[in-house]
């Protein structure tokens, strides 16, 4: 059997970068395996993040170059974050009209064809006036799609 597949103890784990075994302790713990080690010691993920680091790709993203894609996606986020504020129903609508094929007129006439209470239950929304229930137009708009 090769060395490198041979588990010498429980407490010991082989690490491709150096090829040696070494205790648990001295490898980072796995975020998605909670109490498992990671692959690579301590010190040859250090030598791996340096080696990253020095990296063209990572110098490339990190240079002037990548500073102006940076700016550019906050200043995006901004907008978006700004239209959000001035339109706060345009996502709901724009969810009703993708999953149901609903205009926010069509929505509203249905709503009030059912007196503001649910096709299915007859209950009218608990969350206030009925124009913000998704729960009212259940059946009503599924069948007339």
């Amino acid at each position: 059997m090769d060395y490198k597949t041979k588990k010498r103890t429980d407490a010991e784990k082989f690490c491709p970068s150096c090829e040696q075994w070494k205790r648990h302790g001295e490898f980072y713990i796995n975020k998605d395996s909670p109490g498992k080690p990671r692959g690579y010691c301590k010190e040859c993920n250090r030598d791996r993040s340096k080696a990253y680091v020095n990296s063209l790709h990572y110098k490339a993203a990190r240079g002037p170059q990548g500073k102006a894609q940076r700016e550019m996606a906050k200043r995006a986020t901004l907008k978006r974050k700004h239209y959000r504020a001035e339109h706060p129903d345009w996502l709901r609508w724009e969810q009703i009209e993708r999953s149901y094929g609903l205009t926010k007129e069509r929505w509203c006439e249905i709503l009030e064809e059912q007196h503001g209470a649910c096709a299915i239950c007859l209950h009218t929304s608990s969350r206030g006036n009925g124009e913000n229930s998704w729960k009212v137009l259940a059946s009503t708009a599924l069948t007339r799609k």
